[in-house]
Formats: structure tokens, sequence, C-alpha cells
């Protein structure tokens, strides 16, 4: 066994102390077969290693500034699987074993200290494991990325004037009553939210803009269930506005 292949071992077969001694992996020297390889391994005998041995893994590089990205990722994570760092400098190269992702690449996503569950294909990382598997089943159908978001980040659009004006634009306001509520006796145990006042919708105007010239007249209504006839009403709009963009005029010359 040598320190080359050693980094296989040591990977799924972790030592609980002095991880770099290669007597730690001797019990397990004979678990992966090694026949025909050539050490260290080149990247593109990854996938032949793999076949032999019923396992996966992934190679991850990095850049001259020190951020981690994917550098060759598995088709399929087998139940054995292993991650690897590829650490190259001038003609020498080397690998070493990834004993958690979400801890080496963690501080180049995000700032916060909370819990990440990381994407082995793209490195984006996610809230909640439910979340993970949702985007992983989209990201499998890509190749391996590393997504990098631009140091400046805001987006700002000033040409206002050259903006295509929207045929159809509809302002509307409300009016309310505001209705006394009942809530819960204040604490000073714990912290609690006062409701005091419900915000009842009483009446509505709105009005549709066309930018072409005059469409329709101002609608108002006062009476019960204001949220309701508004949105019958804006539900009709929309259908009979529908029907003019489904006829346009020709232009006239």
């Amino acid at each position: 066994m040598t320190v080359s292949n050693g980094r296989f071992l040591s990977a799924l077969h972790p030592a609980d102390s002095h991880a770099d001694q290669k007597v730690r992996y001797e019990p397990f020297a004979d678990s992966l077969n090694f026949s025909g390889m050539v050490f260290p391994l080149p990247l593109k005998d990854i996938p032949k290693f793999e076949k032999k041995n019923n396992l996966s893994i992934n190679v991850y590089g990095l850049t001259d500034d020190n951020v981690v990205f994917p550098l060759l990722i598995s088709k399929e994570t087998k139940r054995q699987h292993i991650n690897l760092l590829y650490i190259k400098k001038m003609e020498n190269s080397h690998y070493c074993c990834i004993k958690s992702l979400s801890r080496l690449v963690s501080s180049q996503l995000s700032k916060h200290n909370n819990k990440k569950f990381i994407c082995p294909r793209c490195l984006q990382y996610f809230s909640s494991e439910v979340k993970l598997n949702c985007h992983s089943e989209v990201c499998q159908e890509h190749e391996p990325v590393h997504v990098h978001m631009p140091d400046d980040k805001w987006l700002q659009f000033k040409n206002v004037r050259r903006s295509f004006k929207l045929p159809f634009v509809v302002y509307a306001d409300f009016e309310c009553l505001c209705l006394p509520v009942s809530s819960c006796e204040p604490t000073s145990s714990s912290a609690y939210t006062e409701r005091y006042q419900k915000h009842e919708p009483i009446s509505f105007c709105y009005y549709i803009a066309y930018a072409h010239g005059f469409y329709k007249e101002p609608v108002t209504y006062r009476g019960p269930n204001a949220s309701k006839h508004f949105m019958m009403l804006l539900k009709q709009e929309a259908e009979e506005i529908f029907q003019i963009y489904q006829n346009p005029k020709e232009m006239i010359e």
C-alpha cells in the first residue's frame, strides 16, 4: 500500500486518530482492487477505478484563489462514496480525502454559520435536505458546474425613458373599516404580537389606463364582500383585454 492509494482507503475507513499514518489502513489494504492502476491515479482513470470497486468518486479542484470547484463528478452515487480534493502545484499533484464537503466549501458560499445542505454537482447550498433533493432531480440532468456570482451583485435599470409602455395598466384603491378584534392579554413572561384591529374592505375604485387613448370610465363599488366583487370584476376585465390581444388591429399607414 502506498500513500497515494491510501487516500482512497482513508476515505472509506476513516481513522479516529493519526489519520496520516499508513499503518492505520493496512488491515483494509485488500478491500479495494488496485490491480492495473498507476498511482498517483490520473483523473482519466478514476471511472475505471470506480467500476473495478463498485464505488463512486467525486473529485474537486482548487482555483488560484483557493475556491473549490467540481473537477470530476461520478455519474451515480454508490453506497461506498469518496470525495477527494485534487491539489496541483507546478508538476506535483496529489489527492486529499474530504471528510466533510459542507465544512470545506461553506465559507466560500455564505458567511452564515447555519447548517448547509450542499449539492455535490454544482456546490449550491440549501437550508434543508428536502430542498436539496428537489434541486438534485434537476441538477442530475445537467453537466456538473460551479456557479459563481459576480461581486457586483446589484442590477439596476435606469433608462426608463427607453422602456415600452404596457398597453393596459390597472390602478386600484380600497377603503376599509378598522374593526376591533379580541386578543390575548399582554404578558411580561413571553414575546407576543397584539392584534387589535382588522381592516375590512367596504369599497373600491379602479381605473384601467390605456397606452393609446381612452378605454373606459373608472369603476366604483361600495357594499358587502368588496374584495370578492373586486376579483370578479378584475377577472372579467382580464378576459375582455385578452380578446383585444387576440385580435390585433392593422397599423394605420
